[in-house]
């Protein structure tokens, strides 16, 4: 059995059915990979509470057993592809996290800052609706042009002022 197993799946050939031509990276085709997919979930479903608890220990053990194994090796924990030097995951793996978190984000409600920033509409600092003509709302704009105003009144010269002065202006005063 597995000399022909290995002969069919060299030739591409469902390893199942041994008849159909198998699924792009398979090796198995997409009726032997359905049938094999209902299996594995009747089998899911036949489990209690208990088993399910059980196995997703197992499976959490075992992947962080394989994680650690990746990261010794230098290749990315979650997929096994080759990482950056700089980075711990790999770029495909970032993007899908980073996709998966802002998925997250939005389900839960929380603007992105570009959103927010696009948006004419809300402020850009709280997310309030704006004062007319400008894009900040009111309270934000009373507050900035507070700290402009103290700003101002508490600034003391820096010496490279004096020397910007002497060297742009041609005076020393």
């Amino acid at each position: 059995m597995n000399e022909y197993y290995h002969w069919y799946k060299a030739h591409g050939i469902c390893t199942g059915c041994f008849k159909e031509k198998a699924a792009h990276g398979k090796t198995k085709c997409l009726v032997c990979l359905s049938i094999d997919a209902e299996k594995k979930q009747r089998i899911r479903d036949s489990y209690t509470p208990e088993q399910r608890k059980a196995v997703s220990v197992q499976r959490g053990v075992r992947a962080k057993l394989v994680q650690d194994e990746r990261r010794s090796q230098g290749l990315c924990p979650y997929c096994g592809r080759k990482v950056r030097s700089d980075q711990k995951q790999c770029d495909f793996c970032r993007a899908r996290k980073r996709n998966n978190a802002e998925r997250y984000r939005r389900k839960h409600g929380v603007v992105p800052k570009q959103i927010m920033y696009e948006d004419e509409t809300v402020c850009s600092t709280c997310g309030r609706p704006v004062k007319t003509g400008f894009k900040l709302c009111e309270s934000c704009y009373q507050h900035c042009i507070e700290i402009g105003r103290t700003g101002r009144a508490n600034r003391k010269t820096h010496y490279w002022e004096k020397d910007n002065r002497i060297i742009f202006l041609g005076g020393g005063q």
